[in-house]
């Protein structure tokens, strides 16, 4: 199917042919222009874009502000995240971090799904902590500072806790409104095992987790947030010389390699007790512009 369009002053061929005669009707034939197709696009169709990527290059994404994490990771919206790690070895206290970094860093306002995190106020406490830099506890945090930090996360922080479903679609149907209304920019589900999983008679365990996380990476895209999914891994077995947990990997979690193949970035996190050092192993980055796997070790203060 084409457009024809015929000029400022005819309102259809008729009045082109009669006006202006056979060839001019010809010529707004040849000059027709398809109609475009809903989802297809071709070079032509960004060429502003390409033009700009062509001259600058591609951008290192949103950093945290983290030492030697900031040189291997990147982040940026319209990406699904991975977090594993061993229970106890401090995923959560680690994506609150992030969360308050870089909605400092960078305004972007969060949504989160924590149910381990019960009640909310619990949660608020931990991310005041975070925001402040001093314990939750009156004598060491200011009266002024406890109170202006419970504003700034009355703005900027929200926790998705409904008494109705913990099942996928009503947490994104949550999350999606918090984007319409108050302009979120990170999604965090912590744990993935806290949701309510219905796996469809006649599917298995490893199509729906594939399914699953299309669907996070599709809202992540359409909606333009970054998606964090946490999510255990299976019980790791030690090692009898050392004793110690190896670091797993998001291969290691329960019911799909799709962790691994669907996630854009895929860390796992690393408690060292002996040594009182946390690692942060960044296992994938599919996009090199935004990073590449290695290792970043931080002590917790």
């Amino acid at each position: 199917c084409r457009i024809v369009t015929y000029g400022d002053h005819c309102k259809d061929a008729n009045e082109l042919l009669m006006s202006e005669g056979p060839e001019a009707l010809l010529r707004a034939l040849e000059q027709a222009v398809e109609i475009p197709l809903e989802g297809i696009f071709t070079a032509g169709d960004v060429t502003e874009e390409l033009q700009a990527l062509f001259e600058k290059g591609l951008e290192k994404g949103a950093v945290l502000g983290m030492g030697e994490l900031d040189d291997i990771l990147s982040l940026e919206t319209g990406r699904l995240m991975i977090v594993t790690g061993i229970p106890g070895d401090g995923k959560s206290e680690f994506l609150d971090d992030l969360a308050v970094r870089l909605n400092l860093r960078y305004n972007w306002r969060c949504a989160y799904f924590s149910p381990e995190n019960f009640p909310v106020t619990l949660h608020f406490n931990k991310l005041i902590e975070k925001l402040v830099g001093k314990r939750f506890m009156k004598g060491i945090m200011t009266e002024q500072e406890f109170e202006a930090a419970v504003r700034y996360l009355s703005h900027n922080f929200y926790d998705i806790l409904p008494e109705e479903s913990y099942q996928v679609d009503y947490i994104l149907e949550k999350a999606d409104a918090l984007v319409r209304r108050k302009g979120i920019r990170l999604i965090v589900i912590d744990p993935y095992n806290c949701l309510e999983h219905q796996i469809p008679s006649g599917q298995s365990e490893t199509q729906y987790i594939g399914e699953f996380l299309e669907k996070l990476r599709n809202f992540a895209r359409r909606r333009q947030v970054l998606v964090i999914l946490a999510a255990h891994p299976t019980k790791m077995k030690r090692d009898p010389l050392t004793k110690k947990y190896p670091v797993p990997t998001m291969y290691d979690i329960s019911g799909s390699a799709a962790f691994f193949n669907k996630a854009d970035f895929g860390l796992a996190i690393e408690r060292d007790r002996e040594r009182g050092i946390t690692r942060v192993h960044v296992q994938k980055v599919k996009f090199r512009h935004l990073g590449q796997p290695g290792v970043a070790s931080f002590q917790y203060n």
